[in-house]
């Protein structure tokens, strides 16, 4: 078997990728998913929250210059210097991760929580269910684990139907076995005006239900051959959905 089609462990983004469906997995590991400005810019908020010292290292500001005039072109070529191997982002994107980021430092319980941590971007390799399992925490205190997400829409009723549909409760449960931790927190912050925050602790149940769909998948991805397949090779009877009836 081509070890680039399927790899000798998992990690959480490349167990969502199968859940989808074996394809899927498939351009996840052979990187055919292309990196899109969100992830950018989502990267580079965690940096700029979780590992502050390292924002500098990574990732330059492009100035506000009209680059039509003789001024703005010397600005702009100066920058593009001094930039070089840095990530670059818009003065925009910097001006919203500074929103964000002075909006969770006025939410006392996500303040409390990630003053709390004593271990940020944490790399864990380990086995879930005999498997070899990667993953990287965003932070990490006395027994809890915290992750950071940037969403449209931090309330309740949206980031339940996030968290249901994108894989969230899965992630939680395999790095609480991994890290070892008995509590999961999201600190869900929104990228729009007026930046509302939100903290969320997966519940008991959530974690069983996860922990079970994590371990059935897992068991489902260490029996596939690694061979490309889609939904099903079965036909499936066309129903209406529940909505409709």
């Amino acid at each position: 078997m081509d070890d680039c089609i399927k790899r000798t462990y998992l990690s959480a983004s490349a167990l969502k990728a199968f859940a989808k469906s074996p394809n899927h997995y498939i351009q996840y590991v052979m990187g055919a998913t292309e990196t899109t400005p969100a992830m950018t810019f989502g990267s580079a908020f965690h940096c700029y929250v979780l590992e502050p010292e390292e924002f500098n290292k990574r990732y330059a500001v492009s100035p506000l210059c009209d680059r039509r005039t003789k001024e703005g072109k010397m600005l702009y070529a100066k920058f593009v210097e001094a930039s070089e191997g840095l990530e670059v982002l818009t003065a925009q994107d910097y001006a919203l991760i500074l929103e964000m980021d002075k909006a969770i430092s006025e939410h006392k319980p996500a303040f409390k929580l990630l003053g709390s941590c004593n271990q940020f971007e944490q790399l864990k390799d380990g086995k879930i269910a005999d498997v070899n399992f990667k993953g990287i925490a965003d932070g990490m205190g006395d027994g809890f684990i915290v992750d950071l997400k940037t969403c449209q829409d931090a309330s309740p009723e949206a980031f339940e139907r996030t968290a249901y549909n994108s894989f969230y409760h899965e992630q939680a449960a395999a790095y609480m076995e991994l890290f070892g931790a008995d509590r999961f927190y999201w600190i869900a912050i929104e990228k729009n005006p007026p930046y509302n925050v939100a903290v969320y602790m997966q519940s008991q149940e959530a974690f069983f239900k996860a922990q079970h769909r994590l371990k059935s998948l897992i068991q489902q991805w260490d029996e596939w051959d690694g061979k490309p397949m889609s939904y099903s090779d079965n036909v499936f009877m066309l129903n209406l959905p529940k909505w409709a009836k």
